[in-house]
């Protein structure tokens, strides 16, 4: 009887342990959680996606306050999935915070700007795309900031007269807005921007960006006595377009200065580049040529002055295309002659041509005064975009106008390079050398003795140009100094 109840108590007891295992194995559901993810490289686990987002966003109100946003994202890289597991264990939020917090930086919903620059290469001469990438918050701060450089540029009431259609038509001189625009591809796409990027978060800072690139350099001047404004540039190594975009209260590079005022001193470097097509008449000084002639019969140095010159007006129709204000393209499409130009004739004393200049008198080179370009320390080149020197006079003029000798001399070399295309350099054997570039062709060659007024070259855009024009160069030279074909310098 006894080993009877034992053997029932067993049966018993292996029967109820079945029946409580099924029931247990039977009625448990897996659990849904969350494996938190970085790079693909696991994290950890946790209960709640929406509890950690939440958690990110409370502990970075700073972050939210700086770039004026309600929510501060996960990082790049982080990924959240849900996962089904009998596993109930899982990670503290606070936990995975500070993990994720040392692997990768917050993010905050914006736009994520390319701007795409065409521009040309100064080592190889060859076209190239330079692209710079921008962060903002609100799209709208984009357009903002690219109407506000555009009228720094052209001018806040130009621009809205040209926007308002209200420009005053050209009836006697002035000039008109043809059409503005920008000469970059600019693409916009929402992102979520690491925090640790710089992120433009108002028009204000974007536009002061896009002027002034990264130069945060800014200085004061207190003028002095005989200041100028080109004066103050040049001595701060600006150039005097930079000077008024930072000096807004002046509005011309002839406005007066008074000592003890203070000015701003800041180079800029333009990130987009604005172009500003206008039709420009104006009355131009036709100022007058020297003519020499020789007599045999007269002695060296028995000069006389057989017609004084008289400076002349044409009233000259053009196209000019500005780019960030600086000329880049002109095309003239009409000259009228309102007061003509009497030229100066000079009768020297001589029986032969020399090929030593005289220093007294100069030739102008080409038949136009109109002058694109100063010779200047400090400007920004319309081609490549760069803040650089000008190390000569730029003159525009029509393709295939002529180009002078300044004066007597010889032909150095006449040949091409990359970036000033066509040129000829002039050794005029008295101290000095003359140097023009960018030629359609040339009438000359090495080892020529050339007269002042001589035909050398005619006007182009070889090499590196936005137009056709004389790039002009006057060089003082010594007796031991040689001209380098490879730097384009007497050395």
């Amino acid at each position: 009887m006894k080993k009877f109840f034992c053997i029932f108590s067993t049966i018993l007891i292996a029967v109820a342990t079945f029946i409580l295992s099924y029931n247990y194995f039977s009625n448990k559901n897996p659990n849904t959680f969350y494996q938190v993810y970085m790079n693909g490289e696991v994290i950890g686990v946790i209960k709640s996606k929406g509890e950690l987002e939440k958690y990110i966003n409370n502990e970075n109100k700073e972050l939210q306050k700086k770039y004026g946003t309600d929510k501060v994202y996960s990082p790049n890289g982080l990924s959240i999935q849900r996962i089904m597991t009998y596993n109930g264990s899982v990670d503290n939020v606070k936990k995975i915070y500070k993990k994720i917090e040392k692997l990768s930086p917050f993010t905050i919903r914006g736009y994520q700007v390319k701007i795409n620059t065409d521009y040309v290469d100064e080592s190889d001469g060859k076209d190239k795309v330079k692209t710079k990438i921008i962060y903002i918050v609100n799209k709208y701060d984009l357009e903002k900031s690219i109407n506000s450089v555009i009228e720094t540029f052209v001018g806040k009431d130009k621009y809205k007269a040209y926007i308002d259609d209200n420009q005053v038509e050209i009836t006697d001189i002035g000039e008109y807005i043809d059409d503005v625009y920008l000469d970059n591809d600019i693409t916009i796409k929402e992102a979520n921007i690491p925090v640790t990027e710089v992120i433009y978060s108002n028009s204000e800072d974007l536009a002061q960006y896009l002027l002034y690139g990264g130069n945060t350099e800014e200085k004061t001047y207190v003028i002095k006595e005989g200041d100028t404004i080109e004066s103050v540039s040049y001595d701060n190594q600006i150039n005097p377009e930079e000077f008024l975009i930072s000096n807004p209260s002046f509005t011309s590079i002839n406005n007066l200065l008074f000592v003890g005022q203070s000015v701003i001193i800041k180079q800029t470097n333009p990130q987009i580049q604005v172009v500003e097509e206008k039709t420009v008449v104006e009355d131009q000084v036709d100022q007058f040529q020297t003519i020499v002639k020789y007599d045999n019969n007269k002695y060296i140095g028995d000069d006389v002055v057989e017609q004084e010159g008289q400076n002349g007006t044409n009233r000259v129709n053009m196209k000019i295309k500005y780019i960030n204000n600086s000329i880049a393209y002109i095309n003239t499409i009409s000259k009228n002659v309102i007061t003509p130009t009497v030229d100066k004739i000079v009768v020297y004393g001589n029986k032969y041509a020399s090929a030593v200049g005289s220093t007294a008198i100069w030739k102008w080179p080409c038949d136009s005064h109109y002058i694109t370009s100063h010779f200047a320390r400090f400007r920004i080149n319309p081609v490549t975009g760069r803040h650089e020197s000008h190390q000569a006079t730029d003159i525009y003029n029509p393709y295939n106008s002529r180009i002078y000798a300044a004066n007597n001399g010889t032909v150095v070399t006449a040949t091409w390079h990359w970036s000033y295309g066509n040129y000829v350099v002039i050794d005029h054997n008295n101290g000095f050398a003359t140097l023009y570039a960018h030629m359609n062709s040339i009438a000359v060659k090495a080892g020529q003795t050339v007269n002042r007024g001589q035909v050398i070259g005619y006007v182009g855009s070889t090499g590196i140009a936005t137009g056709p024009h004389l790039h002009f160069e006057a060089i003082k030279t010594s007796n031991n100094m040689k001209f380098d074909a490879e730097t384009l310098r007497y050395q």
